[in-house]
């Protein structure tokens, strides 16, 4: 005796029932499954994406005693950031590249730039006299070979009445490396992998 004999339903209320149950199961599925459908499939690469993400992680962490050697030998060096004690002597650098170089100038002015969390900037503003440009190449040339990092963050140029040498303005900028607060035993810590 099946479930439809035993609430005693005639074969079209029978049919009725079942058509009912269909619509409900369908409305039931579009409501609460179909939303749902493809969500397995965009978690897994998800998941695969932040595994990808943390074997990069991983990767940078296991060359953390690389980089700690790559910056002791950098600070050794001394070389690309000015300290304190360089940058009093900015200007008389400059000055000297540009008497050396052949280049000479109406006005020369300091001025402090941006800082962030680790650099400090100083920006040397320079007017140029007319100049022939074998000189300002000179110049430049002699500020990129300097043991000091120094970069020309802007160079407006215009030939003078003759067309033969240039004038304008240049704008160098040097980056002096903050103090840091935190202690030597500190930043070995820092440095040391977990493993």
């Amino acid at each position: 005796m099946g479930a439809f004999d035993q609430i005693q339903l005639r074969p079209q209320e029978r049919r009725l029932l079942v058509l009912g149950a269909a619509i409900l199961f369908v409305v039931l599925n579009l409501w609460f499954v179909w939303p749902h459908y493809g969500e397995l499939g965009r978690v897994q690469a998800a998941i695969r994406r932040q595994e990808r993400t943390l074997d990069t992680f991983r990767a940078e962490l296991a060359r953390t005693n690389d980089y700690a050697t790559q910056l002791q030998a950098l600070e050794i060096d001394g070389v690309g950031v000015l300290d304190r004690d360089k940058d009093l002597n900015l200007m008389n650098t400059v000055q000297a590249q540009m008497t050396s170089s052949g280049v000479s100038h109406t006005s020369l002015t300091t001025a402090s730039g941006g800082t962030n969390q680790f650099f400090e900037q100083r920006t040397l503003s320079i007017t140029l006299n007319p100049t022939p440009p074998e000189a300002l190449v000179r110049f430049l040339v002699s500020l990129a070979t300097n043991q000091v990092v120094l970069r020309v963050k802007e160079l407006d140029l215009k030939p003078d009445g003759t067309k033969t040498k240039l004038s304008g303005s240049i704008r160098i900028v040097a980056s002096y490396q903050r103090p840091t607060s935190v202690p030597p035993s500190a930043a070995t810590v820092a440095a040391t992998p977990r493993p």
